[in-house]
């Protein structure tokens, strides 16, 4: 489950990341950079959902996207076009 690059957890990790061994070699990589990868090996039929969105009412719902959550999840499946 990758951290959105631009989320505000993505943004707090990155500027621990040299004090704390845990995240010193953390990627958070921008959701259309992986989307792109899936498409390129073969993936398609790409949703995406996100949770721990801290601007709505209920953080620990699920919603569809990948812009406001601090979690997102992406499924997609091998050989369905796009």
């Amino acid at each position: 489950m990758p951290i959105e690059k631009s989320s505000p957890l993505a943004r707090r990790t990155v500027a621990i990341a040299n004090e704390d061994s845990l995240f010193r070699g953390a990627r958070f990589p921008q959701m259309d950079e992986l989307q792109k990868q899936l498409r390129e090996s073969g993936f398609g039929a790409i949703s995406c959902c996100q949770t721990l969105c801290d601007h709505l009412p209920d953080p620990l719902k699920t919603h569809k996207g990948y812009d406001g959550g601090n979690f997102v999840v992406i499924r997609a499946t091998k050989g369905e076009p796009g």
